[in-house]
């Protein structure tokens, strides 16, 4: 997954570093979404930003997928908010897209971020806006960003502006991105810039 590459072999990007591509998932189009192989898979394309999903378990546990269910990208079938992440180690979110993925299991948001810092990726973290997570579940994410050492090299992006605001207090220095689906206007960058 990650051979011949080592820690910080390449400078992990700036903030003002100018964004060319970001790859949606992962290199989704050649490994699973939102998996490990996806996202090491973008580091060999010669990707720099990855944009990938987080959500949470009904245990609490901060998992990639961008679904509310498990049920397009595993062999299991259920909401993540109603599974444990015990129950979710069951299932294979590889095997859809090909032997060579068979068993790939869901990775954790934890896994996530120390796979980017090992490989310098800058993710693009999304926060979905469809669940109901609670103020601490949002913040122990920036929380786990800060104790990896990748504060400042994230960008968090989420429609719920309530969540972008729990990531703002938990590390003032977060670089945040509201995602709003319909024409900008005065409205949106009103929200956007408050």
């Amino acid at each position: 997954l990650e051979s011949g590459l080592q820690e910080n072999e390449l400078k992990l990007n700036d903030f003002d570093a100018t964004v060319r591509s970001i790859n949606h998932r992962g290199y989704s189009v050649g490994a699973p979404e939102n998996t490990l192989p996806a996202f090491a898979m973008s580091k060999k394309m010669g990707f720099k930003y990855v944009e990938a999903d987080v959500t949470f378990t009904k245990d609490g546990i901060a998992v990639m997928i961008h679904d509310d269910t498990i049920d397009r990208t595993s062999n299991g079938s259920g909401k993540v908010s109603s599974l444990n992440y015990a129950d979710l180690l069951a299932y294979d979110f590889g095997g859809w897209m090909g032997e060579e993925y068979t068993g790939t299991p869901i990775p954790t948001f934890s896994e996530f971020i120390k796979l980017c810092r090992k490989l310098g990726l800058h993710p693009y973290i999304e926060v979905k806006h469809s669940g109901s997570y609670t103020e601490a579940q949002v913040k122990s994410l920036a929380e786990e960003v800060i104790l990896c050492g990748m504060s400042r090299k994230v960008t968090w992006i989420s429609s719920n502006e309530t969540y972008l605001r729990y990531i703002i207090e938990a590390d003032d220095t977060s670089r945040i991105g509201l995602l709003h689906q319909y024409a900008v206007d005065d409205t949106a960058i009103s929200k956007a810039t408050a």
